[in-house]
């Protein structure tokens, strides 16, 4: 969420989110090799492992200073039809579509498979687990919300799919009351969507 680099001292102070809003401050990160300022991949918006002791700053809990960074995940937005084009490989990417198939949730590996739609372009997101590691269940996935997956673009028996281990960066539950009606005072219709599950800042370039 928010990020403060020292090349002084050779350290960062970082605000990070959970998918329910949630926040927590580490103070000053180190990187795992070199200095942490040379870790050009680190910016706002990034996916990040840190490694660290849990502590306190009158009463407010933290990250004790000296956690260390051990990876960083960026990604490229692209559109379900732009992925399916894109070549197998390490580069990961982040895509939006309306849920229309929900199958294998685990509860014992936290993760689920999704079959998602954008405009005519359907892609099963194999294996998707949460980006901070939130249990899937409790999320409540439902056919007709969207998600926005990041991952590797791969393949099975010659399909194009997202490899597994997607990280659910956001999800928004289906609309409520249908296409039907709306606010007689606005002109609104359909129902209302809510983000009930998100990165906070799960957009980059």
């Amino acid at each position: 969420k928010s990020l403060s680099v020292s090349s002084q001292y050779h350290n960062a102070d970082i605000t990070i989110t959970g998918g329910a809003g949630e926040e927590l401050y580490l103070y000053r990160v180190v990187a795992a090799e070199g200095n942490i300022e040379d870790v050009t991949d680190l910016k706002e918006g990034s996916l990040i492992t840190v490694v660290g002791g849990r502590s306190s700053y009158y009463n407010a809990p933290q990250m004790a200073s000296g956690g260390i960074l051990e990876e960083v995940v960026n990604y490229e937005v692209k559109t379900v039809a732009e992925f399916l084009a894109a070549e197998e490989g390490d580069a990961v990417y982040a895509v939006t579509g309306e849920i229309v198939g929900i199958k294998d949730l685990s509860e014992s590996y936290n993760n689920v498979g999704i079959t998602i739609k954008d405009g005519d372009s359907e892609v099963l997101l194999y294996r998707v687990k949460t980006f901070d590691g939130t249990n899937v269940p409790k999320i409540n996935l439902e056919v007709g919300g969207t998600v926005t997956v990041a991952g590797k673009r791969s393949s099975y028996g010659g399909s194009p799919q997202m490899a597994a281990g997607g990280l659910l960066l956001n999800y928004v539950a289906p609309a409520e009351g249908g296409e039907e009606g709306g606010d007689d005072n606005t002109g609104d219709e359909g129902g209302s969507s809510e983000a009930v599950w998100n990165m906070g800042s799960a957009n980059q370039s």
